[in-house]
């Protein structure tokens, strides 16, 4: 049986789902221009977009901010990148009609302190998908925390 599992996602609604100020304001930045720039922008996002109970491991984040600058030809079109996914997004409008046809058991995980997606485009979209379940992470953002993996096969072994 094929299942689906949205995380940290909105149906595209305007009402619902949006940035929060502070980080479109983040976004908006442009991209850093040296890999000690970089690295730093990387963990002050991070550490934005993390929630209360999920702190960041900032060693990991380190890491990962110097696996991508050394393996990007020009790291600064991160940032380009970011907001053409944004725009993407936006571009996409409304889908809530489009996922009431969505069929397949589904699953709509989203942090209650996500700064990118806010948390009400996570009850949207499990409102717009007939039969899917909503499960709010307390204390998580946007980034899905190692610690939650974990829980997803229990619960989406319970979806039917």
């Amino acid at each position: 049986m094929r299942r689906l599992i949205s995380l940290c996602s909105t149906t595209g609604d305007p009402s619902v789902g949006t940035a929060a100020t502070s980080t479109a304001a983040m976004l908006a930045l442009p991209g850093a221009r040296t890999r000690r720039m970089y690295i730093r922008s990387r963990l002050v996002m991070s550490r934005h977009l993390a929630g209360p109970g999920f702190p960041v491991d900032l060693a990991h984040e380190r890491r990962l901010a110097e696996v991508h600058w050394q393996r990007s030809l020009d790291p600064r079109h991160e940032a380009a990148a970011m907001r053409r996914q944004i725009g993407a997004i936006r571009a996409s409008g409304n889908r809530t009609e489009v996922l009431t046809g969505i069929t397949a058991p589904t699953l709509v995980l989203h942090g209650d302190h996500d700064k990118i997606v806010r948390p009400d485009g996570g009850p949207a979209t499990a409102a717009a998908i007939p039969g899917a379940r909503f499960v709010s992470v307390p204390g998580m953002g946007h980034q899905v925390h190692p610690r939650v993996v974990p829980l997803l096969p229990m619960v989406v072994q319970h979806l039917t």
